[in-house]
């Protein structure tokens, strides 16, 4: 598989600092997300840190990140992957829809939630999409904080959203500490990291022109609708058939 336009580490921080953004879905694994005024637990499960002499003095994760165009389809937030940078063309990109470079960590949602189905579900691992803002938010409240020698692992924070039109993570970021993921898994939670090359659903050109995209738009380009996300509004996965809220 072409995993080109998968970035990890340094080069994956470099793209986050480009201010330019223009214009994959995660199969069945839920994002992390705040409505206004939500909060959670969240405890990360990767995010060590590479070594500040090779990033000089600079915090690099050492987390995979891509380009994603997310807008709304067929009734839900979808998140594409953009085709751009491995295949040297992008039907969103012509459809003139705003792209975001992402990174990516996993992390388990503490908060309890019971699907419409009576379906409860506790302790979920989550994809945990950080932007060029949320990232600078999280360092904003976090950068003291962080254990130089297990950079975001292990990591538990209280995330809130006090704003609106504010990151799908939250706006407020509160330090609770570092737990040892070994007595989280001993009570039964599933510690390990997610493998993004496998979780993260890559569409090429011609399954995206297959969806009926790529006709070409003028114009600005589209808002991302996490800015205006409601409680009619259900932020999952394209092809995921559950939603445990």
């Amino acid at each position: 598989m072409n995993l080109s336009y998968l970035k990890r580490g340094t080069d994956a921080m470099k793209e986050l600092e480009n201010p330019v953004m223009s214009g994959g879905s995660s199969g069945k694994i839920l994002r992390f997300y705040l409505k206004k005024d939500q909060s959670a637990l969240l405890t990360f499960l990767d995010g060590s840190l590479l070594p500040m002499s090779e990033t000089n003095g600079e915090l690099v994760f050492d987390v995979p990140g891509t380009y994603e165009h997310s807008f709304m389809h067929e009734g839900v937030v979808a998140d594409f992957i953009c085709t751009l940078e491995s295949e040297g063309r992008c039907p969103l990109c012509d459809e003139r829809k705003y792209r975001f470079y992402n990174l990516f960590f996993t992390a388990i949602d503490h908060r309890k939630n019971v699907s419409k189905q009576g379906k409860v579900f506790e302790y979920n691992k989550r994809i945990v999409a950080v932007n060029r803002d949320a990232y600078k938010m999280l360092l904003k409240f976090l950068d003291e904080r962080i254990d130089p020698q297990l950079g975001f692992v292990g990591l538990q924070m209280q995330a809130e959203k006090v704003k609106a039109k504010s990151s799908m993570i939250g706006d407020f970021f509160k330090f609770r500490g570092y737990v040892d993921l070994d007595q989280l898994k001993a009570q039964g939670m599933d510690v390990e990291p997610l493998d993004f090359s496998k979780v993260l659903v890559y569409r090429n050109c011609e399954t995206l022109e297959k969806m009926g995209f790529g006709k070409v738009q003028a114009g600005t380009f589209q808002n991302t609708p996490y800015e205006n996300v409601d409680d009619s509004s259900e932020l999952m996965p394209l092809d995921d058939d559950t939603i445990p809220f």
